[in-house]
């Protein structure tokens, strides 16, 4: 039979002051790490308050929308919208033909991962509006991989245009 020797009272004392030790420095990197985040938040606030600010002054509309082309954000909507694009495609906001040509450009944004620029003409009230549209691909990848291989792309796209009309080409 085997008896197994216990730890003298100054070898407990030793680990308990390695365990301690570790754990101010658990709280030091904490601490650390809370500054950081606080600090960055606050950067993000206030470039987010300039972002609004200067949106809010300018003739430009700005909105992403997810793969299936649905907004999922959108800061001064042009006239032809209506309040509530959120949740919505082209299809539900926009007349046909006009639905159609935003949806062949921004689909082909997702397909190819190419920025694109184009001029659009939509009609709001009875009066036809000229925008020019930038369309820009997103690419947010996942913080880590849950599975071997590659960390998949989430196609999304990130437009604007000038709400305020531009002369047609004569």
């Amino acid at each position: 039979i085997r008896i197994a020797r216990q730890p003298s009272s100054g070898q407990l004392r030793e680990e308990i002051d390695r365990q301690l030790q570790t754990l101010e420095e658990l709280r030091s990197v904490r601490g650390d790490l809370e500054r950081q985040v606080a600090a960055r938040t606050s950067q993000l606030q206030e470039t987010t308050e300039r972002f609004e600010i200067v949106l809010r002054q300018s003739p430009i509309s700005v909105f992403s929308q997810d793969k299936d082309l649905r907004y999922t954000w959108i800061r001064n909507p042009p006239p032809a919208f209506p309040e509530m694009a959120v949740g919505r495609t082209d299809d539900e906001l926009l007349p046909p033909e006009a639905a159609r040509q935003m949806r062949e450009v921004k689909q082909r944004v997702v397909t190819s991962g190419v920025s694109r620029r184009t001029e659009l003409v939509l009609t709001a009230d009875g009066e036809r509006h000229w925008y020019d549209l930038t369309v820009e691909p997103l690419r947010r990848r996942m913080p880590y991989a849950l599975a071997p291989g590659p960390t998949p792309a989430i196609p999304s796209t990130l437009s604007a245009w000038s709400t305020t009309p531009v002369a047609p080409e004569a």
